[in-house]
């Protein structure tokens, strides 16, 4: 299986927010040790769609995760949408 780049959009300095977000880098810390993440994050107001273009773009990477910092799926749904994505042509 390839390894992916998680990409992390993320914003704001509430403390809610944050908790979420040291949750969700926690989650591939402790499951996906070897795979590089990059939090992307911009100005207020915050445009998510922005940022993940251009990390997207500044990673040049074949193999992309976009995880909010606010949602996760388990560890096994993670591996099998990255398992199907290197099987999907292009």
């Amino acid at each position: 299986m390839s390894v992916p780049l998680v990409i992390i959009p993320f914003a704001g300095r509430d403390p809610d927010r944050l908790a979420a977000l040291s949750h969700v880098a926690s989650f591939y810390e402790d499951n996906f040790p070897d795979w590089p993440r990059l939090l992307a994050t911009g100005g207020l107001p915050f445009n998510r769609a922005q940022v993940v273009n251009q990390a997207v773009r500044s990673s040049k990477h074949p193999l992309v995760v976009f995880n909010d910092a606010d949602t996760l799926c388990t560890p096994e749904q993670v591996r099998e949408a990255v398992r199907l994505a290197t099987e999907a042509p292009g």
